[in-house]
């Protein structure tokens, strides 16, 4: 982090840790469902199908950082 600005370069690392966490949200949640259908994703190795959503985890994560940036 650059001292001149730690809130700065913070903020900038939890976005950043934001899209990390959004994409293995909407990546996990498509192993949820019949356990049939789960355990044929998962032997056929295959990448699901789009669109992957996100969910209230993400959302929440989304709600904890606007806030400390709004508060700095």
């Amino acid at each position: 982090m650059h001292p001149a600005q730690p809130e700065h370069d913070s903020l900038l690392l939890a976005k950043l840790s934001l899209e990390g966490l959004s994409v293995g949200d909407a990546f996990g949640e498509q192993f949820f469902g019949l356990p049939e259908h789960v355990a044929q994703r998962l032997s056929s190795r295959e990448m699901p199908a789009a669109p992957w959503r996100f969910t209230d985890d993400t959302a929440m994560a989304l709600s904890v950082v606007e806030v400390l940036e709004s508060h700095g």
